[in-house]
């Protein structure tokens, strides 16, 4: 094998690895959001307003935490 080859196979493993990274975090951010969201829409039954579930909405919550949740309520419920 040339050297060219092994630098092009290297660099492409590389990038794979960084999708995959990047991607499995974003799913954890998206699950947390979810349970945020979840957690959120019991209290919120008590006076019949829902937060819809979303990726959008599951990855705001899940990266910004509790301000996410109250940037979604705020946005769903007051503007």
């Amino acid at each position: 094998m040339s050297a060219a080859t092994i630098i092009i196979v290297l660099i492409s493993v590389a990038i794979l690895a960084l999708f995959f990274k990047i991607s499995f975090k974003l799913g954890i951010h998206a699950l947390s959001g979810f349970v945020g969201i979840f957690i959120l829409n019991i209290f919120l039954s008590f006076f019949n307003l829902h937060i819809p579930y979303n990726l959008v909405d599951m990855l705001i919550a899940g990266i910004l935490g509790i301000p996410g949740l109250v940037i979604l309520f705020l946005y769903y419920f007051v503007i």
